[in-house]
C-alpha cells in the first residue's frame, strides 16, 4: 500500500504532520483550521519547490483540480457586480479556498498516500475524541444549564461551530469509519456509528439526523442484508433508542418543532408569507430576482442584500427580522453565479460521482451524497468551515482511492 521508494525528507514530514494537526484539530473550533491551511499552504510550496515539482503539471492532471477552480473564477466575475467591496473581499477569501485546497492536497499527494491509513485513522480519531471534549465540557456546565448543556448551542457553543456544520462532519467521519479498514471488526464499527449517532441527535440537527438516518440505514442493511431478520431488529430498537433519548431529554423542543410542522402544513398556499414555510417563502422570494438575474446572477456578497429587498416587497417579516439566507446552496450559488455557477457546481459533485461508480468507490458516493443533501438543505458553502470540509475529505478520498477499494464493505475484507 506504501511506496517503498518514497523519500521521507525532513519537508515530507513537516507537511504530513500539518496535514495531521490540520485534521485532528478540524473538529475543535470553527477556526481550527485556519492557521494549519496557511501552515499547510507554505510549507506544500516549500515542498514542491524542493522537488522541482510544476503547480501547473499538477492542475492539468486533475479534472476535479479544474472544475474547482472554474466555480471559484466564476464566483470571482462578481466583483463587477458588488456593491460593497469589503463584503466582497470576505466572500472571495472564503471562495478561494476551492482553487488552493484541492491543488495544494493533489500537489503532495505522495504524501497523502504514503500515509494515507494514518490520514484517515486521524480522521476518525478527531471525531472521537472531539465528542468526549465537548461531552466533559457538558457535564462541568450541568449544574449551570441542566440538560440543556447536553444539547444543541449550549452542548458545542465553546467551539462557535454552528451544529448543523457539526452534524455534517461526524456523518462523513461515520462513512470513513465503516468503509474503511481502520476499525477491524464490524461489530465495533457499529458501536462507533451509533456513538457518533447519538451525539449528532443531541446537536437537533433536523439536516445532520435526516441525512445520520438515511445512512445509518443504508449502512444497517449493507451489513445485514444477509439476515434481514437481524437488520429489521437492530433498526427497530436503535430508533426506540432514539425516541426515548429525545423524549426524555427534552421533550418540549420535540412538540414544538412537530406544532410549528404542522402549522406551516396548514398554511402552505397562504398569501401571506410569513404564515408559510420559511423555506418556501425565500425559494419563492428568489424567482424573481433569479429571472431577471439568470444567467450571471447578482454577485457572491450581494444575495443577502438582495433577498432583503425582496423580503420587504412581499411583506416577508419574518425573513426581514432573522435576516435569512437561502437555505439552499444550489439556490445561493444560482442567485450569486446564475446558471454558469450552478452548472459549475453541479460539475463537481457529477464527477464525483462518476469517479465513485467507475471506481466502485463506495466512500467516495456515499461522501458526495451526504454533502449534496447537506446542500440542498443549507447554504453549505458560505462557511469556512464547511468549504474545508468538501475539499479536505472529498481530495483525500481522491487521492487515497487507488489504495483502498470500496468494491465491497470494509468489515468483509477483514474478516
Amino acid at each position: 500500500m506504501q511506496n517503498s521508494v518514497f523519500k521521507q525528507t525532513i519537508w515530507v514530514k513537516i507537511v504530513y504532520f500539518i496535514i495531521i494537526f490540520q485534521l485532528f484539530s478540524f473538529p475543535f473550533h470553527r477556526v481550527s483550521s485556519t492557521i494549519p491551511s496557511m501552515l499547510f499552504i507554505l510549507f506544500s510550496i516549500i515542498y514542491l519547490y524542493k522537488n522541482n515539482i510544476a503547480i501547473f503539471s499538477v492542475f492539468k492532471e486533475s479534472l476535479f483540480l479544474q472544475l474547482t477552480t472554474v466555480y471559484f473564477l466564476i464566483s470571482l466575475f462578481g466583483f463587477f457586480q458588488e456593491d460593497q467591496l469589503s463584503e466582497f473581499v470576505n466572500k472571495g477569501k472564503l471562495k478561494i479556498f476551492f482553487a488552493i485546497i484541492p491543488l495544494m492536497l493533489f500537489s503532495v499527494k505522495d504524501i497523502i498516500r504514503h500515509y494515507y491509513i494514518s490520514i484517515i485513522k486521524t480522521i476518525i480519531l478527531s471525531g472521537i475524541f472531539s465528542i468526549l471534549f465537548f461531552i466533559i465540557i457538558a457535564v462541568f456546565r450541568y449544574s449551570e444549564f441542566g440538560t440543556s448543556a447536553f444539547l444543541y448551542l449550549e452542548l458545542v457553543s465553546i467551539s462557535y461551530i454552528n451544529p448543523i456544520i457539526l452534524s455534517i462532519v461526524y456523518n462523513a467521519i461515520i462513512l470513513f469509519i465503516y468503509y474503511t479498514p481502520i476499525v477491524k471488526k464490524q461489530k465495533n464499527k457499529h458501536l462507533l456509528i451509533i456513538l457518533f449517532g447519538i451525539f449528532i441527535i443531541m446537536l437537533l440537527s433536523k439536516a445532520g439526523i435526516i441525512i445520520f438516518l438515511f445512512s445509518y440505514l443504508f449502512i444497517l442493511y449493507d451489513s445485514f442484508k444477509s439476515n434481514k431478520i437481524v437488520f429489521i431488529g437492530v433498526l427497530a430498537v436503535f430508533l426506540l433508542s432514539i425516541f426515548f433519548f429525545l423524549k426524555t431529554q427534552d421533550g418540549k423542543i420535540i412538540s414544538t418543532r412537530i406544532n410549528v410542522f404542522n402549522y406551516y402544513l396548514k398554511n402552505w398556499n397562504s398569501t401571506n408569507y410569513d404564515k408559510k414555510f420559511p423555506r418556501l417563502a425565500i425559494l419563492q422570494s428568489s424567482e424573481t430576482i433569479i429571472k431577471n438575474n439568470l444567467l450571471i446572477g447578482v454577485g457572491v456578497s450581494n444575495t443577502n442584500d438582495v433577498l432583503y429587498k425582496e423580503f420587504k416587497r412581499v411583506g416577508f417579516n419574518k425573513g426581514i427580522k432573522h435576516n435569512y439566507n437561502t437555505h439552499n446552496q444550489f439556490l445561493e450559488t444560482l442567485l450569486a453565479s446564475g446558471l454558469f455557477g450552478l452548472l459549475s457546481l453541479f460539475a463537481m459533485f457529477f464527477y464525483l460521482l462518476k469517479q465513485g461508480f467507475q471506481q466502485k468507490n463506495k466512500l467516495l458516493i456515499h461522501f458526495t451524497l451526504v454533502i449534496i443533501a447537506a446542500c440542498l438543505i443549507e447554504s453549505f458553502f458560505e462557511s469556512q468551515m464547511s468549504v474545508f470540509l468538501f475539499l479536505l475529505y472529498s481530495s483525500i478520498i481522491l487521492i487515497g482511492s487507488p489504495l483502498i477499494s470500496s468494491r465491497q464493505p470494509a468489515y468483509q475484507k477483514n474478516k
